[in-house]
């Protein structure tokens, strides 16, 4: 048996990519010069662990997200709040087995 080091992933790019499916990893908290949230994932299309900036949206949705779980975000473009101000939305969901249901 040997030991692996645990390699972070290359960043999802929301603008070249608008949908991205991983299984979740987990989150670290206060990352980089914004002190974001950068939650990490294991590529479904290609086993690569990938990480994903956190955003005012993304974090709202992804507090709800048990690591284990199959998730898919997609990017919905920019959007305009109430009061005017722009923000990136996302969608996030997780597979579930329809017949467990």
């Amino acid at each position: 048996m040997a030991w692996k080091d645990v390699e972070k992933g290359s960043a999802w790019n929301f603008e070249e990519k608008n949908e991205f499916e991983g299984t979740y990893l987990g989150f670290e908290e206060n990352v980089g010069a914004n002190n974001s949230m950068l939650y990490n994932f294991k590529s479904v299309e290609d086993g690569q662990p990938v990480a994903v900036w956190g955003s005012t949206v993304l974090d709202q949705k992804m507090k709800y997200i048990e690591p284990g779980l199959r998730v898919k975000i997609a990017y919905l473009g920019k959007k305009k709040s109430p009061k005017g101000n722009t923000y990136k939305d996302f969608a996030v969901g997780t597979w579930y087995d329809e017949e467990a249901a």
